[in-house]
């Protein structure tokens, strides 16, 4: 298993983000704690194979 990348914000590309959770649809929100921007991220399909 590999392991999974830092969550980075999409506005100035901050690591310092925190996870709010998920919404309605099953995204993951986040929060950064830089320029205070709030983003959402799909989960990825797993492969199986």
């Amino acid at each position: 298993m590999g392991k999974k990348g830092a969550t980075r914000c999409p506005g100035c590309n901050s690591t310092h983000v925190e996870y709010q959770g998920q919404d309605e649809a099953g995204n993951q929100k986040w929060h950064c704690r830089e320029c205070d921007h709030r983003f959402t991220y799909r989960p990825a399909d797993v492969k199986k194979g």
